[in-house]
């Protein structure tokens, strides 16, 4: 009996690994841990285009593009993501009327504006969005946002050096 249980334990662990190893290979657990796999880039994808009922429409007029930081304040992902919010504030600074800057989240403007002042990231409004952005409810996440509500683009989680790349280049041009 003892020797049928080693074997079913060993099995087991067996096909564990082999199950892991399948979820890494596709892209469903990332073995880094920071930035986007190709399951998020597939779902921000298919966010382009979509409006956004969450936020009323006036808060996109005055401005052909809006960038949209999706963030809480308890998570470890926005606060590793602070140098890129603080970098997307000072080119917003510096731009003028070229874009504006929201920040939404679950949490209430109050808590999220604090948060934002004490990271230096300065933002046009801070709004609460309790059922998410665009159906997105796990921070981070940025999003370009049209002067109608469409979403052009969407940076969902953590990014890493290639995706804050082309987002700072889409908020540029």
């Amino acid at each position: 009996m003892r020797h049928l249980e080693r074997i079913t334990y060993i099995l087991l662990i067996t096909v564990c690994i082999v199950s892991l190893a399948v979820l890494v290979k596709h892209g469903l657990l990332s073995t880094a841990g920071a930035g986007p796999g190709p399951a998020m880039d597939v779902q921000a994808h298919s966010l382009t285009g979509k409006n956004e009922p969450s936020v009323a429409a006036t808060a996109w007029t005055g401005h052909q593009r809006n960038v949209v930081l999706l963030l809480s304040s308890q998570c470890h992902f926005c606060e590793e993501s602070l140098p890129l919010y603080q970098e997307l504030s000072r080119l917003h600074q510096q731009s003028g009327d070229d874009f504006s800057l929201l920040a939404v989240g679950l949490e209430t403007p109050e808590t999220l504006s604090k948060y934002l002042n004490h990271s230096k990231v300065s933002v046009d409004n801070v709004l609460q969005v309790p059922g998410g952005f665009a159906g997105i409810h796990f921070t981070p996440a940025v999003f370009i946002v049209d002067s109608h509500g469409a979403i052009q683009n969407a940076f969902l989680g953590k990014l890493d050096g290639t995706h804050e790349k082309q987002l700072l280049h889409s908020v540029k041009n």
